[in-house]
C-alpha cells in the first residue's frame, strides 16, 4: 500500500525547566516539504508536565504554514490503562474556524505526545499529516 507524503512530520519536542518558579520553555521541530519549522513558547508548568508549552510551540510552529492555531486546553489522562494526551485547539483556515480534538498515548516521552496529539487534531482539516 503506498501513503501519500506527509506535508508536515515530527522531529523534536524540548522541554526545560526556567530559573523562574514554575515556568518552563519548549520548542518543537517540524519537518516540511520544503523546510523545517520551529516553534517556541514560555509558559507556566504549573500543570504536567509542561504540556500547554508544548502544544503553544507545535502550534507556532505551524504558523508560518498559514495555519492560525489556538490551544484551548490539554491534558493527561488515562486511556485504557495508558497515559495520554487530550488536546482541544481552535483552527483557522481561510474563512472557516474549527474547533478540533487530538490524542496521542504518552509512552515516555510527554513533551513528543502534546506535539503529536496538536498534529493528530489538525491533521485532516489543515491537511499536514
Amino acid at each position: 500500500m503506498t501513503r501519500p507524503t506527509r506535508h508536515v512530520r515530527f522531529v523534536r519536542s524540548e522541554l526545560q525547566l526556567k530559573s523562574a518558579p514554575a515556568q518552563c520553555a519548549a520548542e518543537v521541530e517540524l519537518r516540511g516539504a520544503a523546510s523545517n519549522y520551529v516553534g517556541q513558547a514560555e509558559d507556566g508548568c504549573a500543570d504536567v508536565p509542561g504540556l500547554r508549552c508544548v502544544a503553544q510551540a507545535t502550534a507556532r510552529a505551524l504558523h508560518p504554514l498559514g495555519h492560525g492555531l489556538e490551544i484551548e486546553d490539554i491534558e493527561m489522562v488515562q486511556a485504557l490503562g495508558h497515559p495520554a494526551v487530550v488536546v482541544r485547539v481552535r483552527a483557522r483556515y481561510e474563512e472557516e474556524q474549527r474547533t478540533l480534538h487530538g490524542f496521542c498515548l504518552v509512552q515516555d516521552e510527554p513533551a513528543r505526545a502534546a506535539t503529536l496529539a496538536v498534529l493528530n487534531a489538525v491533521n485532516r482539516f489543515l491537511d499536514v499529516g
